[in-house]
């Protein structure tokens, strides 16, 4: 195959070729925060995490301040995949329920004990199976010396799920829907924090019993 169409695939080609490269710098990098904290972000330990040539990471990225910003949105994006359906299942579970019922003690206690669960389940898979995705949010939150628009990004990670849980909260008609989301991913952050941070520290039925005890509080 010869001509425009043999260039236009050549071209194709190379632009997957370089949007995978790219992609492997950007999860060694959240692998490198994760391990060893931003300090340790260098274009060598980042390329040699990545298993590319040093000049690759200069090539897609201007800087580290650069490289940093977008793993951690292609880490954000990843996650708002991840947790989109069950959003979804969440709100078609709720909607069940018309007006009048969601203003009786047991539905609500009943969404109370589903609502906990789901969360529960979740939780306990984003800790057991991305950990250091849950390092890389505690870096970007916590570490005063970043710069404050990396610090931005992850405040806008925790107002999505703040969005999504005062939604909840207002469709269930709590006394006050934004301090009650706040209350809940306050809640779920600090028990993924905990998770890591104390690993040996059991946790069975720990995460669902506080959530359960929480969400019961604010919606019965």
């Amino acid at each position: 195959m010869t001509g425009p169409v043999a260039g236009d695939i050549a071209q194709r080609s190379r632009r997957a070729k370089g949007e995978q490269t790219r992609r492997q710098i950007l999860e060694a990098a959240l692998r490198v925060i994760a391990e060893r904290g931003y300090r340790a972000v260098t274009h060598r330990a980042v390329a040699a995490e990545a298993g590319v040539n040093l000049s690759l990471t200069t090539y897609y990225f201007k800087d580290l301040g650069e490289m940093m910003s977008e793993a951690f949105t292609h880490y954000k994006d990843q996650l708002y995949r991840d947790t989109g359906e069950q959003w979804q299942a969440l709100f078609e579970y709720i909607d069940q329920f018309d007006a009048e019922a969601l203003t009786r003690k047991e539905i609500r206690r009943e969404l109370a004990d589903r609502m906990a669960q789901k969360i529960s389940d979740y939780l306990e898979c984003h800790i057991q199976n991305h950990p250091k995705g849950i390092a890389v949010e505690m870096a970007f939150f916590f570490d005063l010396h970043l710069h404050e628009s990396q610090r931005q990004l992850a405040y806008s990670l925790r107002s999505r799920f703040l969005a999504d849980f005062r939604a909840v909260c207002e469709r269930l008609a709590t006394a006050d829907p934004e301090t009650d989301a706040e209350l809940i991913v306050g809640t779920v952050h600090r028990l993924e924090c905990e998770a890591i941070a104390l690993p040996s520290q059991p946790r069975a039925n720990t995460i669902f019993r506080q959530l359960q005890r929480l969400l019961v509080a604010l919606l019965t």
